[in-house]
């Protein structure tokens, strides 16, 4: 479910490891860990509650070059 719900962010959008906690009834630490073990498409679009970046936050593909920031904005 929680691929579903990442997916389903649209373009130019995210939302909070706690909202989408919320949704699930878990923490949003359980959504963190299960997102950085391969979270697929569009799990850059789930940030910390302040809109920043998760320290831990790395690409599944290690040549992209792109900040989160910068896909979000574009």
């Amino acid at each position: 479910m929680l691929d579903r719900l990442v997916a389903a962010i649209p373009n130019g959008y995210w939302t909070s490891y706690g909202v989408l906690a919320e949704v699930l009834g878990t923490g949003a630490r359980v959504v963190g860990t299960r997102l950085s073990a391969g979270g697929g498409p569009g799990a850059y679009r789930v940030l910390r509650a302040d809109g920043s970046v998760s320290a831990g936050f790395h690409w599944s593909n290690p040549h992209e070059t792109r900040t989160v920031r910068e896909i979000l904005e574009s």
